[in-house]
Order: C-alpha cells, then sequence, then structure tokens
C-alpha cells in the first residue's frame, strides 16, 4: 500500500517584465516598456510532496471583452522547486492606458489552496 501525499500545490512566487527583470507590483502601476522580445517571466513553486507534471502558465492582457492571452507549459516540476517559465508573443497592448494583467498557474490535481495560483496586475505599457 502507498503511502498518501499530502500536500499538494502549485504557487504563483513571482512576476517580472522582461527585459529588465522588472518585479511587478500588484498595489501600484506598473509601468511596462514595450521592447523588442518584451515578455513575463514568471515564477512558480512546487510546494507540494510530489513531481508534478504539465503546468500550464497562462497570462492574460485584458483590453476591452477579448483579453490577449499566451500559454506556456511547464513540463515538470520537484517538490520544494522553484521555476521560471518566460511568456511573451502576447499581441500589442494599447499604450498609454491602465490595464490588467492576469496571471494564472494551473492547479494539479487534488489541490486544496488556490488562493495563490493566480494574481492581478495593474499596468500601463510605454514606447521608449
Amino acid at each position: 500500500m502507498s503511502k498518501a501525499c499530502y500536500p499538494t500545490g502549485i504557487g504563483l512566487v513571482s512576476v517580472s517584465a522582461l527585459p529588465g527583470k522588472k518585479p511587478l507590483s500588484r498595489t501600484s502601476v506598473n509601468s511596462i516598456d514595450l521592447r523588442p522580445n518584451w515578455a513575463f517571466a514568471v515564477t512558480v513553486f512546487n510546494g507540494g510532496c510530489r513531481n508534478e507534471k504539465r503546468i500550464d502558465v497562462r497570462v492574460s492582457i485584458f483590453k476591452g471583452e477579448q483579453p490577449m492571452t499566451t500559454v506556456r507549459q511547464i513540463d515538470q516540476i520537484s517538490p520544494g522547486e522553484k521555476r521560471t517559465v518566460v511568456l511573451g508573443d502576447v499581441g500589442l497592448p494599447d499604450l498609454q492606458k491602465r490595464l490588467l494583467v492576469r496571471v494564472e498557474v494551473e492547479p494539479v490535481p487534488t489541490e486544496t489552496n488556490v488562493e495563490n495560483n493566480s494574481a492581478e496586475y495593474p499596468v500601463t505599457f510605454v514606447l521608449t
């Protein structure tokens, strides 16, 4: 008989704007420079007790009714491990307008605490 593995869970650790690795704040408006190859770096943590596989990480920029969304997958993450995935190719957001970026990490099977699986960030995109 195998021993039960609890807890299970993946959590969002941080989100940064690239290039430059500028950490995003959830409480103040983030100014993001639209440069060639701009992207988001999303760091997640496996706080559970087993290897997790095929974890989707999603970034959505809301500008109107239909968000611009991109998804990348973490193939595998071990217990206690942090992994960073880079998500680009989101589209071209409106400039100089306050927008909302939502970052979501797919919950794993039997995960009960999903409060740390997503976050929203107020942003303004600018050309420099």
